[in-house]
């Protein structure tokens, strides 16, 4: 048998929270509605799909701070059965590619717990840039909860 991909979206399917909602909600209610906005622009056609992640950055412009506390979001919604499922299958030898739309700093603490050794690829793909990379590790320093591992319900 030939390789076998898994393909997962990280946002709202590894975990429960979509990160730039939450940085935009971190920048408070005005900058969370244009946001909002923004996508509902996106979603009924009349701004491009690929251009919304970039604008809704620039409407935001995270801190470092932000990106930490959602990255460390990220592992505190954790779906229930997304590590279980990760693990089975890069231990069933599974290839994964983790989806992200340009996230990668503030899901790196996330994606690093979980990339721990094994027979498989974990490679981490930026939608919007189609840029695609082995998981790094070290990315889990930057955190100072980093070690923390993740909730499961």
């Amino acid at each position: 048998m030939g390789k076998q991909l898994l393909i997962l979206d990280c946002d709202s399917t590894l975990t429960s929270i979509e990160g730039v909602d939450e940085l935009a909600r971190l920048k408070g209610e005005a900058v969370f509605q244009a946001s909002e906005a923004l996508t509902n622009q996106a979603m009924d056609g009349e701004v491009a799909v690929e251009d919304v992640f970039g604008k809704r950055l620039q409407l935001i412009q995270p801190s470092l701070e932000h990106c930490l506390r959602v990255g460390e979001s990220y592992i505190e919604e954790v779906e229930p059965t997304a590590l279980e499922l990760v693990r089975a299958a890069r231990e069933a030898g599974w290839d994964l590619i983790i989806l992200s739309g340009g996230f990668t700093k503030v899901i790196g603490i996330w994606v690093s717990i979980i990339s721990r050794p094994c027979r498989s690829s974990l490679i981490l793909m930026e939608v919007t840039t189609g840029l695609m990379r082995p998981i790094q590790p070290h990315v889990a320093a930057a955190s100072p909860r980093s070690s923390t591992s993740l909730k499961r319900t």
